[in-house]
């Protein structure tokens, strides 16, 4: 082999091995790139359950600016991947390519309490709603309102530890064990305290894979039911209803419930899903007292709508000396829960749903849901 194709064949051998690694190196970047997008993306996904902190807007001769300092954005902490992503009833599932919540716009509000400052904006800012209902509580009757804040649907682990992760007495509602929610007399071992969330017939155009109690069923069939939810949650004594649009405006259905769950020592607190059902006027006909729902605090999923609504629910408490709040285990419940804790544990005394319902039957003689309690003060 002559010398000039020697060099030609050492010139193609040099090409092909810088082409190869070319290649491999290309390749190596491309997936490089690709690892860091899903980590990004992954990044986004977490942050998008982070709350915003917007200010709370009120006259310059109610608070010290030098007093008032921003606080970081206060968020559901400690939600792993596997967490953020199991499905349960009540969670919203957001896509993994959901931008992180960067929108800072607050909601307008009206004034919250006749006697204090009005309120512009939702109330998200620590330190500023400590000064607010510090204010608030110079103007009440009463020491510290009596509250309770009940967090319904409770199905799965994921739930227990988000609502455990507040540090607070709420009151978990937990559904009954059915096909689709097997392990809940478990789940409910977990809290020191808890009630059942009874799924009652809501009506023809109510969608829900919970096995309802129904309408026209006859007292054997719901005697039974109830007896299995005895059985499997021994320490159960309260029960809210779960829809319950259709059955609770029934006069016949309610009566023959109110009866089966008498007979397993167990109480109705009604969530009041309709405004007209029944169990208020059964009370008054036969001297029972059933506690009811004053505010549903997250019936929207914006922090600045559930604020806004946990201000109302506080305003009742202050106005009559006890109020209750139903909520659900999303995460913006619980961070907003979380913005709240300070307040709800210094100004109100916040109690399980068996105390309040003791308080007002026992030593406030109060003989009806909403009578306000004699003044503390």
């Amino acid at each position: 082999m002559s010398k000039g194709k020697k060099l030609a064949l050492l010139a193609s051998l040099i090409v092909v091995i810088i082409i190869v690694v070319l290649v491999v190196v290309y390749y190596f970047i491309a997936s490089s790139d690709t690892t860091t997008k899903d980590t990004l993306k992954d990044t986004s996904y977490s942050k998008s359950i982070e709350l915003p902190t917007p200010s709370l807007t009120v006259p310059p001769s109610t608070i010290n600016p030098s007093h008032v300092k921003s606080l970081a954005t206060l968020s559901p902490k400690n939600q792993n991947s596997q967490e953020t992503n199991t499905k349960d009833l009540s969670s919203t599932t957001i896509s993994p390519s959901t931008p992180a919540t960067t929108n800072s716009n607050v909601l307008e509000s009206k004034t919250l309490d006749s006697k204090t400052p009005s309120t512009s904006k939702a109330l998200l800012n620590v330190k500023e709603l400590d000064l607010l209902h510090a204010k608030y509580a110079k103007t009440s009757h009463y020491k510290k309102p009596m509250i309770v804040i009940i967090i319904d649907d409770v199905s799965s682990r994921v739930h227990a530890r988000r609502i455990k992760s507040v540090g607070l007495k709420l009151t978990p509602s937990v559904f009954p064990k059915q096909p689709i929610t097997p392990n809940t007399p478990q789940i409910a071992n977990d809290f020191p305290y808890y009630m059942v969330h009874l799924p009652l017939e809501a009506g023809p155009h109510y969608t829900d894979k919970s096995e309802w109690i129904k309408m026209g069923e006859s007292y054997k069939d719901i005697k039974k039911k109830i007896d299995e939810i005895r059985k499997d949650f021994p320490y159960a004594f309260y029960v809210n209803n779960h829809a319950g649009h259709g059955f609770t405006s029934s006069r016949s259905d309610m009566l023959k419930l109110l009866k089966a769950l008498d007979s397993d020592y167990l109480q109705f607190v009604d969530s009041k899903t309709i405004a007209s059902n029944v169990i208020k006027q059964i009370g008054k006909e036969r001297g029972k007292f059933f506690l009811s729902r004053d505010v549903f605090l997250d019936n929207v999923q914006d922090e600045n709508y559930i604020a806004k609504q946990m201000e109302t629910f506080l305003r009742i408490a202050r106005k009559r000396g006890y109020a209750i709040a139903i909520g659900h285990p999303h995460l913006k419940t619980i961070g907003t829960l979380k913005i709240y804790k300070d307040v709800l544990t210094k100004y109100y005394d916040l109690v399980y749903i068996g105390t309040l319902n003791d308080y007002l039957r026992l030593h406030a003689h109060i003989k009806y849901y909403g009578q306000p309690l004699k003044h503390s003060k």
